[in-house]
């Protein structure tokens, strides 16, 4: 399963927890984000108890206050280069 796990940071801690993330192997990717949240991470679990086993360690994690996650349901456009290349070379030939 996939889910997008929202991780909220005490100030002066988000080089040190990203950081952290890159120890978790669940974390296939993490992005410091503005909005609500410090740091998205994307998370992939073998099913709910394992994504609740992951959310408790990175609950665990110095400089970590708080976390929301969301499970995604179905991708519904699977991750892509090629329209915006395309796009890209249709703009710069105007």
């Amino acid at each position: 399963m996939l889910a997008f796990v929202h991780i909220e940071v005490t100030q002066g801690n988000l080089d040190e927890v990203g950081d952290a993330l890159a120890s978790v192997p669940e974390i296939v990717e993490a992005f410091s984000t503005t909005g609500g949240g410090d740091l998205l991470a994307r998370v992939v679990a073998r099913d709910n108890a394992h994504l609740e086993d992951v959310v408790q360690k990175l609950i665990s994690l110095p400089g970590v206050v708080r976390t929301r996650t969301e499970v995604a349901l179905r991708e519904r456009v699977p991750h892509r280069l090629l329209p915006l290349v395309e796009a890209v070379g249709r703009a710069a030939r105007r």
